[in-house]
């Protein structure tokens, strides 16, 4: 083969149009646009994206491989639900990682990147109530901040962390609708007030205070999702 000046520019184009189509799926399947039990069809993904089908296959396999898709031989490929179990184990590994990861942050974290977030958190914390926008932009910013967070992991470290923190996403976006829809605003006010105060104690260098808050902010959340989880499999009963 002879190789051309265009030849290293194709083969990163290819590879960012299979992470392009990877975050486009990923995001259908946390946003819950695929249901688990959705069966996915190359084709037809191709079709709809407007692109090739290798791209698609790849992404597919990708999203297999974390966790988010199951492939059944001779029946195909299916968005994936966590189980009952595999959810408690994910969010208490979350909470784990999270002492080091706050650790991490505390020491290097800037103070006015700190300031800039928890000012952006404290615009919401006077709201009586939230809209979908509103919940949507909050969900956001926490997302925001713990990336922000993670930075200050070695890179290896920061890629589990972020493996893990995305496994949570549905359950977590699905966990703040539930409470909307049934007319809960506290839980997001409560939310709100718990990342300011977590944000404080960083500030303060206060680091047993930050992963204090931290973990109970987890597995705070990871109780309500499995119950939600545990009525939703029981028929709303």
């Amino acid at each position: 083969m002879e190789w051309t000046d265009n030849t290293p520019e194709v083969k990163i184009s290819k590879v960012l149009l299979n992470k392009q189509v990877y975050n486009i799926l990923f995001d259908w399947i946390v946003e819950d646009r695929l249901k688990p039990g959705t069966k996915l069809s190359v084709a037809k993904l191709s079709e709809e994206l407007g692109v090739s089908r290798s791209p698609v296959a790849a992404a597919l396999s990708s999203l297999e491989r974390d966790g988010y898709l199951e492939i059944k031989p001779q029946y195909g490929t299916f968005v994936r639900e966590l189980t009952f179990e595999e959810l408690d184990v994910i969010y208490q590994a979350r909470a784990a990682l999270e002492r080091v990861v706050v650790l991490c942050a505390t020491r290097k974290a800037s103070h006015r990147r700190l300031m800039e977030y928890r000012q952006r958190f404290e615009a919401y914390q006077n709201m009586q109530t939230f809209t979908e926008g509103h919940l949507r932009e909050i969900f956001d910013l926490d997302i925001e901040l713990h990336n922000y967070f993670a930075e200050f992991l070695p890179e290896v470290v920061c890629k589990e962390y972020t493996n893990i923190c995305n496994l949570t996403r549905r359950s977590r976006l699905l966990n703040l609708n539930h409470s909307m829809q049934n007319k809960s605003s506290s839980f997001v006010s409560e939310n709100i007030v718990v990342h300011i105060k977590i944000i404080d104690a960083m500030l303060q260098g206060d680091v047993g205070m930050a992963i204090s808050l931290v973990e109970e902010d987890v597995l705070s959340t990871r109780d309500n999702v499995l119950k939600i989880k545990t009525f939703s499999a029981s028929g709303g009963h």
